[in-house]
């Protein structure tokens, strides 16, 4: 008689592949932390994750693409964009979870490293854009489309320049190092960006 076997322990093939994909961003992020980008290998992710680089490769075109998917998932978990109803509540918790995040030792120096690296490789500065900072960026836009929809917004005003004025000031501090990012710049900051963007 042929043994029958249980449909509970069936193998999944798609629950096993999403495991699979999960293990490779985990084991992405942590690497582009502890060693830098520089010197990531889709090698060293494939053994940290327990996959075949081949399992890599039919995910990501490249070890560009799979680190900064795994970077925007990253940062998204720790500077997640609140909705408390109000502009001012949410601008502010963001900025301030920005602000923690980035010195942070590692969160700030791998930044800075991915900035840095992006200035020489296009193949990276192509995934940073379209990853991270296009993920970004539409977590920003939502919180400001709520707050217009809500009224709080200046007429015509440009939330795409806004938002560029939310992350600029960020983005500077970090890669310039002039003054710190902390509690009283994160009140300042918002309190200047409310009073340009939003209605008198």
């Amino acid at each position: 008689m042929t043994p029958q076997h249980s449909p509970g322990k069936s193998p999944n093939p798609q629950r096993r592949s999403s495991r699979s994909h999960r293990a490779v961003l985990t084991a992405a992020a942590a690497l582009l932390e502890e060693i830098g980008y520089a010197n990531l290998t889709i090698q060293a992710i494939a053994e940290r994750a327990g996959v075949s680089n081949k399992t890599i490769y039919r995910w990501w075109p490249n070890k560009a693409a799979v680190v900064m998917e795994a970077f925007a998932e990253a940062t998204a978990k720790v500077v997640a964009v609140p909705d408390t109803g109000e502009l001012r509540s949410d601008l502010l918790a963001f900025i301030q979870a920005s602000f923690v995040a980035h010195r942070q030792l590692r969160f700030g120096a791998t930044m800075a490293n991915l900035v840095a690296a992006i200035q020489t490789e296009s193949t990276l500065a192509e995934a940073f854009r379209d990853e991270f900072i296009a993920r970004r960026r539409d977590a920003v836009r939502q919180m400001l489309e709520r707050a217009s929809q809500r009224g709080e917004l200046r007429a015509l005003l440009d939330i795409e320049v806004a938002i560029d004025g939310i992350y600029g000031p960020l983005f500077y501090r970090l890669l310039v190092g002039h003054a710190p990012l902390d509690e009283s710049f994160a009140e300042a900051l918002t309190a200047q960006l409310l009073f340009g963007i939003t209605k008198s």
